[in-house]
């Protein structure tokens, strides 16, 4: 686990090695731990992302139908959100917007 303090807030990046035994969540159990968090986050874009979810990984719009399960990855999320910037190709426009 490597930590930076930046301006405002310190930043925590976990890396491989990083597991439970230490404190900290596994991959899995990342991307649901975010949303039922959702309000503790301030100026995160929680809606884009649960947005982003929903459209593209089929994530329930309810959020208390949502069982861990239902969430990607976090290795697998990032992964797609990388190749989609390094090809300069979005997924596909989100709903209601126009490229």
């Amino acid at each position: 686990m490597i930590s930076v303090k930046s301006d405002t807030q310190p930043v925590v990046i976990l890396v491989a090695g990083a597991t439970k035994s230490c404190g900290s969540r596994l991959t899995y159990e990342i991307s649901p731990e975010v949303f039922k968090r959702r309000d503790s986050f301030e100026n995160v874009p929680i809606n884009l992302l649960e947005r982003f979810l929903q459209e593209n990984f089929h994530l329930a719009t309810d959020a208390k139908a949502r069982e861990q399960k239902d969430y990607p990855t976090l290795p697998l999320l990032l992964s797609l959100i990388d190749l989609g910037i390094e090809k300069r190709q979005p997924f596909r426009p989100l709903k209601g917007e126009e490229h």
